[in-house]
């Protein structure tokens, strides 16, 4: 009988989530105004309403944006932020006879 052996050792390195943050150039905006959404801690940025990360465009509802945010070793995390979008008031304007 053959008394033998052999071993064999494999490290596994476990990478932590980015912490992912979400901003945006102001979080209260009237209708038709531009904002721009903005992905922090990762390397690329995903926003869920299909926005470009940091490019301006105009929401027309409130709503919460989430981004997923993937770093160098390909983990990801999430960040939420909230929009309010505000209605233009309505104006109405009357003429009077001038004298």
């Amino acid at each position: 009988m053959n008394s033998c052996k052999n071993k064999a050792s494999i490290t596994v390195i476990v990478n932590a989530k980015p912490e992912v943050t979400a901003a945006a150039t102001t979080t209260s905006v009237c209708i038709g105004k531009p904002i721009a959404l903005i992905g922090g801690g990762a390397s690329t940025y995903i926003w869920n309403n299909g926005a470009m990360n940091a490019v301006p465009f105009n929401p027309t509802i409130t709503q919460t944006y989430t981004v997923v945010g993937t770093d160098a070793n390909g983990c990801q995390n999430t960040a939420n932020i909230n929009i309010t979008v505000h209605a233009l008031p309505v104006v109405t304007a009357k003429a009077s006879k001038s004298s």
